[in-house]
Parts: structure tokens; C-alpha cells; sequence
């Protein structure tokens, strides 16, 4: 939440009014949680999160960071290579 200006976030209680902008206009503005974990937002008002809940978030947000991160080395490796065929080839 650090890095939103104050002028788009509208802070209600326990729950923000965040504006998403995108090409310097106001694209959306949605509802964020504010408490910090255990808490969901349904229909507009804040409820406490199961254990399951969770444990299921935590494990996906686990699996979900290591994909991103191999997905990230693959693309890191293959612009690599390409910047080297490129440097032997035309000799940039």
C-alpha cells in the first residue's frame, strides 16, 4: 500500500477505496483490505478467513513465487543467449 499517492486511496475504517490509474485516468477503483492477513473482503464488507483459507493462500502464494522465479530465469537466459548470437553474428 506504500507505494499509492494519498490523493487515490480513501481510507474507510479497516478498508480503502483505492484508484487503479492507467494513462493518467482514474481506470478503477476498488475496495482494499487494510487490516493486513485473515481477512477477505466479500460483497463489500470485511470477514475473517478460515484456517484453511489460509493455509491454502500461504501454499499457493509458495508455489506461485517459485514459478514466478524460474519463469523469470528462463526469460533472463534466453534474452542471454540471444544478446550473444546477436554480438557474435554482428558483432554489436
Amino acid at each position: 500500500m506504500d507505494n499509492i499517492t494519498e490523493s487515490h486511496k480513501t481510507v474507510l475504517g479497516r478498508v480503502a477505496i483505492v484508484d487503479r490509474i492507467k494513462g493518467g485516468q482514474i481506470q478503477i477503483r476498488h475496495l482494499v483490505n487494510d487490516t493486513g492477513g485473515g481477512y477477505k473482503i466479500v460483497d463489500g464488507q470485511l470477514v475473517k478467513m478460515t484456517p484453511e483459507e489460509i493455509r491454502d493462500r500461504k501454499r499457493g502464494a509458495r508455489i506461485a513465487v517459485r514459478k514466478r522465479r524460474t519463469e523469470a530465469a528462463q526469460i533472463d537466459r534466453n534474452l542471454h543467449a540471444s544478446l550473444r548470437k546477436r554480438e557474435t553474428r554482428l558483432g554489436e
